[in-house]
């Protein structure tokens, strides 16, 4: 996971083969297990290390200090697709999490970095957390993710993140966005993800960017770079950007790596009425142009979005 997206091509495999890619920079790493969770042939999951259970517990957390939730290398979150958190959400990208106390009775879960070019005001996002004691205290810390029974929309899963450190077990609510899958020239995929009309309606309102949908770059990719491109959508106009990875450096507890300025396009967005009003975020055509302008034409309830932004570098 520390080398992030480049291994993460095909989709059926993209946190297996970041966990190889993790062990492969640390062999201390080998055992590194992942709370993962795969729907629509996209994943989303977190590997951490496994520390004992000592002194201390998630209980004796104090007010203002976060905790790094493992051992060893930092604990990665990754996803394939957009993940709603709260009132946030976390656009596909590699990064690194930790479990932050805010208050006497508010935990939460720190996605760093989440926020770049998503939420105005900060770089991370942060995911609300609720507190319980298991009934039977565990050695050593388990982390998990499942789907919860009831699940509203055919589009969207509703799942839990649950920590259980000792007897301390925190919750995080999260759901996984589903995808419409495309083909565009130049490209080895574009998924389009099913985002509700009236939460992405509202997020537009708010002047809050979203990822609608992720071009995945074909062909030889550089080190460093991300693999993959997310379009974010906004009111007044769209961003290309690349996904975000995790830090490397110093065991994954280095600066997280800003994304590559060369890969960030800004684009155009046309708000018109919709001749085939969709209650989800829809594309009807998508296409690279010959000067490599990605056209997107989107319904969105009663509103129809003409896309138009950059896909490459111009070459010189």
């Amino acid at each position: 996971m520390d080398r992030s997206w480049n291994a993460m091509r095909s989709l059926g495999v993209a946190l297996s083969a970041a966990v190889v890619l993790a062990c492969a920079a640390a062999p201390a790493q080998a055992q590194r297990p992942t709370a993962s969770f795969e729907w629509q042939k996209h994943e989303a999951g977190v590997t951490y290390g496994v520390p004992r259970v000592g002194k201390h517990t998630l209980d004796e957390l104090k007010v203002g200090d976060s905790w790094r939730m493992g051992a060893f290398n930092a604990s990665n979150l990754v996803t394939t697709a957009p993940l709603i958190v709260g009132d946030s959400v976390v656009a596909p990208g590699a990064f690194r999490v930790q479990v932050a106390r805010t208050g006497a009775e508010k935990f939460e879960l720190l996605i760093e970095g989440a926020g770049t070019a998503v939420e105005a005001g900060g770089d991370d996002v942060h995911a609300p957390a609720t507190m319980t004691q298991a009934k039977t205290p565990n050695e050593k810390l388990e982390i998990s993710l499942a789907p919860v029974k009831e699940q509203a929309d055919p589009e969207l899963r509703a799942l839990a993140l649950l920590i259980q450190y000792g007897a301390p077990q925190l919750t995080v609510p999260m759901t996984i966005v589903g995808t419409q899958p495309m083909k565009v020239k130049g490209f080895a995929a574009l998924d389009v993800f099913k985002l509700p009309e009236p939460w992405l309606s509202k997020r537009l309102d708010l002047k809050k960017h979203t990822p609608v949908a992720t071009l995945v770059r074909s062909g030889k990719v550089g080190n460093g770079e991300s693999d993959r491109l997310n379009l974010m959508l906004g009111e007044d106009d769209v961003v290309l950007i690349p996904a975000m990875l995790a830090p490397t450096e110093n065991n994954g507890f280095g600066a997280i790596p800003k994304p590559d300025g060369l890969w960030t396009f800004q684009g155009k967005v046309i708000w018109s009425a919709s001749k085939k009003p969709s209650p989800l975020f829809h594309v009807e055509s998508a296409e690279v142009e010959k000067d490599g302008t990605l056209h997107v034409v989107a319904s969105l309830g009663e509103r129809s979005a003409d896309i138009r932004v950059a896909s490459a570098p111009v070459k010189k």
